[in-house]
């Protein structure tokens, strides 16, 4: 009995012994030996840690973080946790920075949370949406546009689309008047520049090809425009230390002839206003001081003068006025024994071409007469008068009213020719003083002449009708006059008191 008690207490010893062994054991074992890695059961992949056991939640795992289920499953593709969205690559590691899935570009932070909205990296500036997915090309962001090259990157500056758009430095569209290295900009509501012309609020602008505004002078096809320091095309009047200009209502600089409300001005090839005599061809002109030009009767370095409407100088002969002292002629032959001034000499001889093509056949009775020509005629019409009865004075009335007293004759001047048919020196003879003198009354006009007295403007010419008498004013003068119903002296603004 004795001796199994014995038994009982050293096999419980044993027994002791060896669970004390297996405990420690086991603690130094499950202490000490790594029994961590991956694991896949049933399909599924799960890590377990340093004592063998399957791990849940975030673990970082050789420098990459992953995520486990409660299941102990690991997680991959997207992830939504904690509020956040994250995504896990196909081994299930968290991925940062760019990735592309599903034909979508997503940015993952550096703590792997989905990014959203703007992103600012050192390359530049991007928008991935509330979602999330990364925009390019053209975008609506709340109240503005923006644009997003095909990499996403936003724009700024200068950017070369179907059309030229700039981009502030914060990528909005600009849109409006732009100030860009010292030139200005017009955009308008899709942020293309304006180019040519602008109407803006009244005012007129002009923008190059490259969208700049221009400022001062500036040639455009061909045409000389002045825009102000805020781009305002400028139109009237510019005095500057080299003359006074003028800008048209449409901004061209005047030049040449120019009607400016009821006065005619003239403007060299420079756009500067003329002022004094000025010669165009075969008429002369006389700018006031003010730039009009002189119109009716003008007094010029103490002598008088008469011009036109349109401001041409006339050569007013009547008796009146008595052919200035200092005329000068420059005569020239025509048919016969005539003379004529050169400056009518080529219109004259088309006229009478003209009329030789139909068939009449013109012939002159009197052109150039100097003063002694002229006395003698008047002498031999007074004489004519007195040997008819009349007494002296009787007789120089009646020759005044067909003959003008010598030295106030227009045949002085050259410019005034007696034009009839053969009829009036040859009788019999087909070619008609009337059939001339009609076709002359029609078509003089054409040819620089004009009619100068008839029956109703005897009392301002002082001269009774003389449908022979036809006097060279020049084609822009004899045209103006033509349906007029003026005689010169109403023409010029003169009458027998001036």
């Amino acid at each position: 009995m004795k001796k199994s008690k014995k038994i009982i207490l050293w096999s419980l010893l044993v027994c002791l012994l060896l669970g004390s062994a297996g405990f420690f054991g086991w603690t130094w074992y499950d202490n000490n030996v790594d029994r961590s890695g991956w694991r896949e059961k049933d399909g599924v992949t799960m890590y377990a840690d340093f004592h063998g056991k399957p791990v849940t939640g975030w673990q970082d795992i050789d420098g990459s973080r992953y995520y486990f289920a409660e299941d102990h499953a690991l997680q991959t593709g997207w992830l939504e946790w904690d509020s956040h969205t994250y995504y896990l690559g196909t081994g299930g590691a968290m991925h940062t920075g760019w990735l592309d899935e599903n034909g979508h570009t997503y940015y993952l932070n550096e703590d792997g949370t989905l990014h959203t909205l703007w992103l600012e990296l050192e390359e530049g500036r991007y928008y991935l949406g509330e979602e999330g997915i990364l925009r390019t090309l053209w975008q609506q962001i709340g109240d503005d546009r923006y644009y997003f090259d095909e990499t996403g990157l936003m724009q700024r500056g200068w950017v070369e689309l179907d059309d030229l758009h700039y981009f502030h430095e914060d990528g909005t569209l600009a849109c409006g008047w732009l100030e860009i290295d010292d030139a200005t900009y017009h955009l308008d509501d899709n942020g293309t520049p304006a180019t040519g012309w602008l109407e803006w609020e009244e005012s007129r602008y002009f923008f190059g090809q490259d969208g700049r505004m221009y400022t001062g002078q500036q040639e455009i096809d061909g045409k000389s425009y002045l825009f102000g320091e805020s781009g305002v095309m400028h139109t009237g009047w510019l005095e500057d230390g080299t003359g006074k200009f003028y800008f048209l209502d449409d901004g061209t600089r005047a030049s040449g002839w120019t009607e400016i409300g009821e006065n005619r001005y003239f403007f060299n090839e420079e756009g500067i206003m003329h002022t004094g005599w000025l010669e165009q061809g075969e008429y002369l002109y006389y700018l006031l001081p003010d730039g009009t030009a002189a119109a009716g009767r003008q007094e010029v370095d103490g002598e008088v003068h008469y011009f036109t409407p349109k401001g041409i100088r006339v050569l007013l002969v009547n008796p009146w006025h008595p052919l200035p002292a200092d005329y000068e002629l420059n005569l020239v032959a025509v048919e016969g024994d005539y003379y004529v001034d050169a400056g009518c000499l080529d219109a004259l001889n088309a006229m009478m071409d003209a009329m030789k093509a139909e068939g009449l056949l013109p012939m002159f009775s009197s052109a150039y007469r100097t003063e002694a020509q002229q006395r003698g005629i008047w002498k031999n019409y007074v004489q004519r008068y007195m040997a008819a009865g009349y007494d002296e004075a009787t007789a120089n009335a009646m020759t005044a009213a067909y003959v003008a007293v010598p030295g106030t004759s227009e045949h002085h001047t050259g410019l005034a020719l007696d034009i009839v048919g053969h009829d009036y020196y040859y009788s019999g003879h087909p070619g008609s003083t009337k059939a001339v003198q009609a076709w002359l009354k029609e078509h003089c006009w054409e040819y620089g002449f004009i009619l100068r007295y008839t029956q109703e403007k005897v009392a301002i010419t002082g001269f009774n009708a003389e449908t022979w008498h036809f006097r060279y004013v020049g084609t822009e003068v004899s045209m103006d006059m033509k349906d007029s119903g003026l005689c010169l002296e109403e023409y010029l603004g003169a009458d027998k008191t001036q």
